[in-house]
Formats: structure tokens, sequence, C-alpha cells
């Protein structure tokens, strides 16, 4: 996807994902999205951060 909006109810969300030298913003779909659907992330909610051993 090129583009991701914002929605209060999105159907997606940001994850942090850190190893030693690099962190990365991940999109993670949390329901089904169709063909043609947006994707939508809430810009208000919190990053969740995950650690990976590296």
């Amino acid at each position: 996807a090129r583009l991701i909006n914002h929605s209060c109810s999105a159907n997606c969300n940001f994850f942090e994902v850190q190893n030693r030298r690099f962190a990365t913003a991940v999109v993670v779909s949390i329901e089904k999205i169709g063909p043609g659907s947006e994707i939508t992330v809430d810009y208000a909610a919190d990053l969740i951060s995950v650690s990976l051993a590296g």
C-alpha cells in the first residue's frame, strides 16, 4: 500500500520492531481487509514495541 489513512476505528496497528541496529515501523492488519479497501490506523494510538534478540 502507498497510503495509510487515519481512523478512530482502524483496521491496522503500527508496531515497532527492533534489533541491535535498527528500528522498523510495521503495519499489521487487525481485521480482514478486502481488495480496494482503505488501510487505516489510529494515529493517536501508542506504538506497540517488540524487541527481537539478535
